[in-house]
């Protein structure tokens, strides 16, 4: 068995976890173990794609959700989100996209 890699969490107030005192750590570990997620490598173009998005949305795109929304359309691979401001952007170029927010 491999081990997991450590990650240092950061919850919404700031407050610093360890790795394994996140609380959803031990399912996303489950998860990724049982093949529910595709390991996606950055590249050169996924950026490119992010920054062009970000020039060009007519709805407002935070950096971060560019970069999520250029893979997704990278990879050809649709998006589930309960973030409103990436669902309507994923809308506005016709890509598939969930929202459950």
């Amino acid at each position: 068995m491999t081990k997991e890699p450590q990650h240092l969490w950061r919850g919404n107030e700031g407050k610093r976890w360890g790795s394994q005192a996140h609380p959803n750590l031990p399912l996303l570990q489950r998860h990724r173990r049982a093949g529910f997620y595709h390991v996606i490598a950055l590249e050169q173009p996924h950026f490119a794609k992010a920054v062009h998005l970000l020039d060009t949305a007519t709805v407002p795109l935070r950096t971060l959700d560019a970069l999520h929304l250029s893979i997704a359309l990278s990879e050809g691979i649709g998006l589930i989100t309960a973030d409103r401001c990436l669902s309507d952007a994923a809308q506005e170029i016709a890509h598939p996209c969930v929202f459950i927010g």
